[in-house]
């Protein structure tokens, strides 16, 4: 009886521990994407890129943060300013002979 009664114990301790080991596992991770997050819009894409939002800014970096932590390398990305089409961003020569 109070081998039943240990063991109903141990499970319940090893269940406990692991919920805490993924919700502690979760919170790490959601903090370092802030950070990552909070960094790359102050430090990185405000500075680099001329007439970009903070709400553009955060898109690009929210994107980045993720990848960059699922990933494990470190990239820089910045955000494409509002109105240039796909083809000016492949060909810029082109499109500036054009004014398009």
């Amino acid at each position: 009886m109070a081998a039943q009664s240990l063991k109903k114990t141990c499970d319940l301790l090893i269940i406990t521990t692991l919920l805490a080991m993924m919700f502690s596992a979760q919170i790490s991770h959601s903090n370092n994407v802030n950070m990552c997050i909070k960094h790359c819009v102050s430090n990185q894409c405000l500075k680099e890129v001329k007439n970009a939002t903070p709400i553009m800014c955060e898109d690009a970096c929210k994107k980045l943060c993720t990848e960059q932590q699922q990933s494990g390398q470190e990239r820089y990305l910045l955000p494409v300013p509002p109105g240039t089409s796909k083809f000016c961003r492949l060909f810029p020569k082109v499109c500036g002979l054009f004014n398009l």
